[in-house]
């Protein structure tokens, strides 16, 4: 990583608005399959009570774009120095990786452009406010605030609708692109994770390079991991044949977890949501998809406190 994109990101931390969406919490399965919960280093991040252009979103912003508009002057040298829409249209988007960063690399030029150009371009509406309770106490919330940009231009009016939910995802897909750098397995797979979940949070575009936005093509895996917050399992019964792995399901209340496998110098995390289950709670994924749920180094150190050799 270049100094400049590390004195950003960690500019971003004193800021004390890190964009960082993920958490794992460790399980540890005993004999008789019992569970024992630990701790990685869990972030537990929200959108918060209120998440309106304070001074340190704006500077978030502006420092989101910067440091996405100079990972692509990075890996595209040709495009250095060209302006925003020509950068975007000339952008390389044939693969999974390629497409999610071009189009937030679209979303947050617009964000900037407003901030930059027109202090009143950017609104907000909407509340988060309880709708239910159940028996024990636990709440459910509806969450309808959303950033709403207007910006004016001689060429073309560019509007965005998106909630708040969706600019979330969108500052973490930016930072998560920046930490991996050429995400690949399952970093590839949070990446495409997220921006879908983005997407769904946009309810309408309008820029100078279109009316719509797409959804990212299913490039690298069919799966899509249902949440960030996540159960990591060690100690699973894990068994394997010449074509399949095999997992003794444990019976947990959280949807969002994933089964710690090595094999040899490689680890995997292989996602609840990727498993074929049996009525018996027999978890199988084929060992042709294994590729898509290796784990980087980077990875494995900052989330799981491990290092592999």
């Amino acid at each position: 990583m270049s100094k400049n994109l590390s004195y950003m990101l960690n500019f971003l931390y004193q800021i004390k608005n890190h964009p960082d969406i993920l958490s794992y919490r460790k399980v540890v399965l005993s004999d008789d399959y019992g569970a024992s919960l630990g701790d990685f280093r869990p972030i537990h991040l929200g959108i918060g009570p209120d998440n309106r252009m304070s001074a340190n979103r704006v500077v978030m912003d502006l420092c989101l774009f910067m440091l996405i508009d100079a990972l692509i002057d990075r890996d595209n040298p040709d495009l250095v120095g060209e302006d925003f829409i020509t950068k975007y249209k000339k952008l390389d988007a044939e693969t999974t990786h390629s497409f999610i960063q071009k189009e937030c690399f679209r979303l947050i030029r617009l964000i900037r452009n407003a901030i930059v150009h027109d202090n009143e371009a950017v609104t907000f509406e909407g509340e988060c406010k309880k709708i239910k309770e159940d028996e024990v106490g636990i709440a459910t919330y509806q969450d309808t605030r959303k950033m709403l940009v207007n910006l004016k231009g001689k060429k073309k009016d560019e509007k965005l609708d998106m909630y708040l939910l969706g600019k979330e995802y969108l500052n973490f897909v930016i930072w998560f692109l920046v930490f991996e750098q050429n995400p690949q397995g399952y970093s590839l797979l949070i990446l495409k994770s997220a921006f879908n979940k983005l997407i769904s949070n946009i309810n309408s575009i309008s820029d100078r390079m279109g009316d719509s936005i797409k959804e990212c093509p299913s490039l690298s895996s069919s799966v899509l991991l249902k949440g960030f917050n996540r159960h990591v399992f060690f100690n699973a019964i894990i068994t394997e044949d010449n074509e399949n792995i095999f997992i003794k399901i444990k019976d947990y209340y959280s949807p969002c977890c994933d089964y710690y496998w090595e094999s040899g110098s490689d680890v995997y995390l292989l996602p609840l949501e990727s498993l074929a289950i049996d009525k018996e709670g027999l978890g199988k994924v084929n060992k042709n998809k294994l590729s898509e749920f290796k784990v980087s180094k980077i990875f494995l150190s900052k989330y799981l406190n491990k290092s592999i050799t």
